[in-house]
């Protein structure tokens, strides 16, 4: 009944705590049991022999034979004692056979939660490096570094990024390759080994052995020379998983060794849990960047922002300031826009700022600014500029302007506008004081277009 009781505890145990101290109480009842269940046969038998030994005592003293009831007796005391020590034997090397299991999977488990650990440790620091501002290339990179440290017979390494065709895959980050144009490599998506051995439908990560033999099925000659050039046929062996983000396909990873046994089937469930988390870590990389973006530009035109804009201004004035250099602000307001939404709609209009955009952007130095400040409304900041330098910028946005119509249902339209123009030092001192003559300025421009 002990014995039971302790079983039935160790069970109790083993269901509430589900880990590695589950493991750790579940030896501890076993060896409980052990001890318990022992001692309980050992009084069995000394029993046993205590009752035999008595037995012959009074045989002796009473200088008789043992009748046959008594040999019976003794019969039955002996192959009870017998039948417990083989039980006891069975029972002791059940017992050592399950702390050797037991041990083996702590082990195990254990290895699995140090590695685990390892790549979270790698995730969170590379979530800081997100918030830093890095580009995904050098985070996919330093994602295939953390996979090829942490686990085993891991020698190298491919993150393939999937193109906007959903077909071809870009190489973006490589750890023990040889490539002359790494920009350039890239594969059909049917190609690969995911592909065409489980058509991405498990999402789940698959081990290669006899990588090249595997190769020849699937890929041209031309492709298994490129892929002899770079190296890979020194990893015979390759642990491969998908990247997914919110169930969409964004990539590949794949990890290599030269072992030709290399990868166990425990190393499926530690790369199923990295590419899982290499996937939060991109799409949070994305969700920043575009947060990152739109603080910066404008989401229709794809120009700064008036936000972004008067930062920048403010900083250009500070240093203009102190080195006594000129700066202008160009204002500009599109004529008639209200009525280019009304006749052609908003699908029109939005084409007409776009194209005001990108052709004043086009027209104007790299080192200068230009924002959308607002509806209709753009800016330039031109700084390191005279007066003859900006008179030869502004014609320039003008002709190419005048050279770039919009086509708004059959029709060309040549985007109308009117704008200022206020300099620093001549104008005023302040980024607020010039903002409002050339404001001034381009409304006077508005009246003199409309006469």
């Amino acid at each position: 009944m002990i014995f039971l009781f302790t079983i039935a505890a160790m069970l109790v145990v083993s269901e509430i705590f589900m880990d590695q101290f589950a493991l750790t109480f579940q030896l501890l009842f076993l060896f409980a049991a052990s001890f318990m269940y022992i001692s309980h046969l050992w009084r069995k038998v000394r029993s046993s022999l205590t009752f035999l030994k008595h037995t012959m005592t009074q045989a002796g003293n009473m200088d008789a034979t043992l009748t046959q009831e008594d040999m019976e007796i003794i019969g039955n005391i002996t192959s009870i004692t017998s039948f417990d020590i083989k039980k006891l034997i069975k029972f002791s090397n059940r017992l050592m056979l399950n702390q050797q299991t037991i041990l083996k999977a702590a082990l195990r488990d254990r290895d699995y939660i140090d590695k685990s650990k390892k790549l979270r440790d790698a995730i969170i620091a590379l979530n800081k490096r997100i918030v830093a501002g890095e580009n995904t290339d050098s985070l996919l990179q330093h994602l295939l570094s953390a996979a090829i440290e942490v686990i085993d017979d891991c020698d190298a390494g491919l993150i393939f990024q999937i193109e906007d065709d959903q077909e071809k895959l870009r190489l973006a980050a490589y750890s023990g390759f040889y490539f002359e144009q790494s920009d350039t490599f890239e594969f059909t998506l049917k190609n690969t080994f995911l592909f065409q051995l489980n058509k991405l439908q498990n999402q789940k990560p698959v081990i290669i052995r006899n990588k090249k033999e595997i190769d020849k099925k699937y890929h041209t000659p031309e492709e298994i020379k490129i892929m002899e050039k770079t190296g890979s046929y020194n990893y015979p062996s390759v642990l491969t998983a998908p990247i997914s983000i919110e169930g969409n396909l964004y990539g590949i990873v794949s990890l290599q060794s030269k072992n030709k046994n290399g990868f166990m089937a425990d190393d499926i469930q530690l790369m199923e849990y990295f590419s899982s988390e290499m996937g939060i870590v991109l799409q949070n990389s994305i969700l920043i960047n575009k947060a990152l973006y739109l603080s910066r530009f404008d989401s229709l035109t794809g120009v700064h922002n008036r936000h972004f804009f008067e930062d920048i201004a403010k900083l250009v004035f500070e240093d203009a300031h102190r080195n006594n250099r000129k700066i202008y602000l160009l204002l500009f307001d599109l004529d008639g826009f209200k009525s280019i939404n009304d006749t052609y709609g908003h699908e029109s209009g939005d084409l007409v700022l776009k194209t005001f955009a990108e052709t004043v952007s086009n027209s104007i130095r790299g080192s200068d600014i230009f924002a959308r400040y607002g509806g209709d409304e753009f800016i330039a900041l031109f700084h390191d500029c005279d007066r003859e330098g900006l008179k030869v910028r502004i014609q320039n946005i003008i002709d190419d302007l005048a050279a770039t119509p919009v086509t708004l249902e059959g029709t060309d339209y040549r985007i109308k506008y009117s704008f200022g123009i206020a300099g620093f030092p001549e104008d005023g001192e302040s980024y607020k004081e010039i903002l409002r003559i050339a404001d001034m300025n381009m409304y006077e421009n508005k009246v003199e277009n409309k006469k």
